[in-house]
């Protein structure tokens, strides 16, 4: 036998460690389902790095949904991450299968799954779950009691247009999720602000398009004293209005704020814009747009006490005029970025001096938000 013959090996001798390593390095989805495509090892072995699941939402019907999902949970044993967003007819059976198939589960989406219940979320028993997102879904103050008691690691929750849920169920979840950090409960409108008094641990809140009231926003403010950013914007009208002294809470309780939207609070005025300068002098980004009540004492008292400010925005803001924006000229030292259009009562000489004399300051016409 000549020098070496017997001794050939192919890549079907390769450990499966060798080929986790391979497989790790493949970085386009084209190249893993080629590798995957090759065997049933290979399938096997590229299965095992898969951490992200999306389920497609053109299915027809309910048993489509369930039968894919435990299919797809039988091959990636590894997902972590799963997204449902859109499968509008999963079933609250499908929250069963996701108990069982991935007991480690870090973040779920179910945006849009209209026909989960509060029953269904009761099948919600991850203790590693950190981000849940329910957009738009038919829960109700049950259904997060459930996912109070379910889920004590959960940081992240978006409670988007859920229109059944109240005070209490905010209450529940602040008592359960002790590591929550970040909620979205935007155009909620039985949310009036004091179920937020039980969640300690928050630092971003957006509880844009709700119906705030003075108490409700005084008792939030006050249980949420770790809050870095609050979006309060486009507040909604309700049988107990939020008005300036609720906002003025915001300046008294929110020592640590950063970002603070008031877009669009109509009922904003200078007291109430006076205490959040004093009392929020480490914000760096503010939006004040469309807010006419606020007039130059608010402006002045921006420029005075808001050290910290890196973006200010005043769009539409009615009752600006060319001493506002003196105001803001002469102070807030570290503005980097001014958000200016639509103010009828400030001339053009007035934002003219003002590129001049603080040319390092961006001035823009378009209207956003920077740190969301």
């Amino acid at each position: 036998m000549a020098e070496g013959e017997g001794c050939s090996t192919s890549v079907e001798d390769l450990p499966e460690e060798c080929l986790l390593i391979i497989a790790n390095q493949l970085g386009n989805r084209s190249d893993r389902d080629a590798f995957s495509s090759t065997c049933r090892r290979w399938l096997r072995v590229e299965s095992c790095l898969r951490h992200t699941l999306n389920l497609p939402h053109h299915f027809c019907d309910e048993e489509s949904y369930d039968h894919l999902l435990e299919c797809l949970l039988n091959r990636f044993q590894a997902v972590n991450i799963i997204s449902l967003t859109g499968c509008v007819k999963l079933s609250d059976f499908a929250l069963s299968i996701l108990k069982y198939k991935c007991p480690q589960l870090k973040k779920l989406y179910l945006d849009r799954c209209y026909n989960i219940t509060d029953d269904g979320l009761r099948s919600i028993g991850f203790a590693s779950l950190e981000l849940l997102s329910l957009y738009r879904c038919n829960v109700s103050d049950k259904g997060l009691d459930y996912i109070s008691r379910a889920c004590p690691n959960l940081q992240v929750l978006n409670l988007s247009y859920c229109l059944n849920i109240t005070d209490v169920g905010l209450s529940a979840l602040g008592q359960g999720c002790l590591n929550l950090k970040e909620m979205i409960i935007s155009n909620s409108y039985e949310i009036r602000g004091g179920g937020f008094s039980k969640c300690s641990s928050l630092v971003r809140l957006d509880a844009s398009c709700c119906k705030l009231s003075d108490k409700g926003l005084s008792l939030a403010v006050g249980g949420c004293d770790k809050l870095e950013y609050l979006d309060i914007s486009h507040t909604r009208s309700a049988i107990e209005q939020l008005g300036p002294p609720g906002f003025a809470t915001i300046g008294t309780l929110c020592k640590n704020l950063q970002v603070l939207n008031l877009k669009l609070c109509r009922a904003l005025d200078d007291v109430a814009v006076t205490e959040i300068a004093k009392g929020c002098q480490a914000l760096k980004e503010w939006n004040l747009a469309v807010c006419s009540d606020v007039k130059e004492a608010g402006w002045r008292a921006i420029s005075h006490y808001c050290k910290n400010l890196e973006i200010l925005h005043v769009n539409r803001c009615r009752s600006l005029t060319d001493a506002s924006i003196l105001y803001i000229r002469n102070g807030c030292p570290r503005l980097k970025r001014l958000y200016l259009n639509g103010c009828p009562l400030v001339s053009r000489v007035a934002i003219e001096l003002f590129k001049r004399y603080r040319c390092q300051v961006e001035v823009v016409t378009l209207e956003f938000m920077v740190h969301v």
